[in-house]
């Protein structure tokens, strides 16, 4: 077979060992489905498939460059609206939401405000990044 993948070369069909093993297999293993079983990918999987990335190369501490789009959030459900507690800061006397961290409002009234109009972005999860 090999004598033959050098004659596809030097005829200028190009390289096709790969073609010629599979039709080999073909062959031999009659009717028999030789791919691998199809998995779903885990989440793990998923996120170093996107980045182009392994464990061993993409780790705490590694330096990277990206461009910062924005920052992303994740609203706050009805139960932790329902415990919510603003905070008081002593020292400007303005109000502060405890889930975007926005510290501007001069009434209580206008943090539940906040609230209620769904206004309050929630807090911040993560880094939306260009590559």
């Amino acid at each position: 077979m090999d004598a033959f993948a050098e004659e596809l070369i030097r005829t200028g069909h190009g390289i096709k060992n790969e073609t010629l093993n599979d039709i080999r297999d073909e062959l031999t293993f009659r009717y028999k489905d030789l791919r691998k079983e199809f998995h779903l990918m885990s989440e793990e999987e998923k996120f170093y498939s996107l980045i182009k990335e392994t464990p061993n190369t993409f780790h705490q501490g590694k330096l990277i460059m990206c461009r910062c789009v924005g920052i992303a959030r994740r609203r706050p459900n009805k139960e932790q609206l329902e415990e919510a507690n603003p905070i008081k800061d002593d020292n400007t006397c303005m109000w502060q939401c405890q889930f975007c961290k926005r510290n501007d409002f001069g009434e209580l009234g206008q943090v539940w405000s906040n609230f209620d109009t769904g206004e309050c972005p929630g807090p911040p999860v993560g880094v939306r990044t260009l590559q």
